[in-house]
């Protein structure tokens, strides 16, 4: 919240999981989809009722990504240049900070460490783990 809006926040969680399970295939009611995943995933204290339907997430997409269709978008083609892109990458780089923390003390203390992560976290930590950890 110090670097996007709570209405960005929002409209984030709400496609995020949308956008990941086009992976396995455009939805029959994309509309009810999005709806669900607006009232689960902003179901939390700075972003919860920011927005009640679809229908207004519909809009905000339209005004800021015109050019692309949400409906049929997945998040394998990357997120679209601007807000989205960039809360992206903040939450990604958040993820992968922590992750390359917790793989670093259980190296420490001389644990065997195995980590299943999605494909985008792998080549942001490549670099630091091979570094770090001899």
């Amino acid at each position: 919240m110090k670097e996007f809006t709570v209405d960005q926040i929002a409209i984030f969680c709400s496609f995020r999981p949308y956008f990941s399970n086009m992976r396995h295939g455009i939805s029959e009611f994309p509309e009810k989809k999005l709806q669900g995943y607006l009232e689960s995933r902003t179901d939390y204290k700075h972003i919860r009722g920011v927005y009640q339907s679809w229908e207004e997430l519909d809009s905000i997409w339209d005004k800021d990504f015109p050019e692309i269709e949400w409906r049929n978008y997945s998040d394998e083609n990357g997120w679209p240049k601007g807000y989205l892109y960039d809360l992206w990458n903040s939450s990604n780089l958040s993820r992968d900070y922590h992750l390359v923390q917790i793989i670093f003390e259980l190296v420490k203390k001389g644990e065997t460490v195995f980590v299943t992560v999605g494909a985008s976290h792998a080549p942001r930590i490549e670099k630091t783990l091979r570094a770090t950890i001899k």
